[in-house]
């Protein structure tokens, strides 16, 4: 029974270290984005590296070794959500794929058909793709659930919002991208714009105060 005691008390500890880790790589990734802004006039490799330099390396030089590369991937794919000036260097080096998805200055409005609505909601699986990978969506009992080809998986709660526009809240998910970019309970909102043949069109508005409209195919 002590063992068990003593099991339940370190739960809450250890609950504690991590949120305070986390809060701890928020603010270093605030300050590298702070840093980003206010030194564009610099060459873009080299104020990301002086960002890096300044405050991600300090922060890793007091880390364990075995911990790093998980600290590494949780801060990367943060800062590209927390910090629009970080997103827009990284377009410029690796541009999005304009066949699947394209950036709106603004709003497309939804031009999408009722009966085109009625095949979406009862419809259950589709597929977008993400860096030439599939990613697998399901979309049932309330839940969006993304599958992908390394076999982790993203959990989201669906709430509609209106007809056509809905809402994901991050519950969970094993996927080193999505675990890292998320925090449970952030939304993220959407769209469907349009049916075509085999795909319909969504948008949902990203930090860099665009529009991002993606093909989510039938399976």
């Amino acid at each position: 029974m002590k063992k068990l005691k003593w099991i339940f008390l370190l739960i809450p500890i250890i609950s504690l270290n991590a949120q305070s880790n986390l809060d701890e790589e928020e603010i270093i990734i605030q300050n590298m984005c702070d840093y980003l802004n206010k030194n564009k006039l610099q060459n873009d490799s080299i104020r990301v590296e002086n960002a890096n330099v300044n405050y991600l390396y300090p922060y890793l030089e007091k880390q364990n070794e075995s911990d790093i590369n998980g600290i590494i991937d949780r801060i990367y794919y943060r800062y590209q959500k927390q910090c629009p000036e970080f997103m827009a260097i990284l377009d410029k080096v690796d541009p999005l794929d304009t066949n699947e998805a394209t950036y709106l200055n603004q709003p497309e409005k939804s031009v999408i058909s009722s009966k085109g609505l009625r095949e979406f909601i009862n419809h259950e699986n589709y597929y977008y793709l993400f860096n030439k990978e599939i990613t697998n969506v399901e979309i049932s009992n309330g839940e969006w659930v993304e599958s992908f080809e390394d076999g982790t998986f993203s959990k989201t709660k669906l709430e509609w919002l209106n007809e056509h526009s809905f809402k994901l809240i991050f519950i969970e998910s094993n996927n080193i991208m999505k675990n890292a970019y998320s925090r449970v309970g952030e939304e993220y909102y959407y769209e469907i714009i349009k049916k075509e043949e085999n795909y319909f069109i969504l948008q949902t508005p990203n930090n860099q105060n665009k529009y991002l409209q993606f093909k989510l195919y039938i399976k």
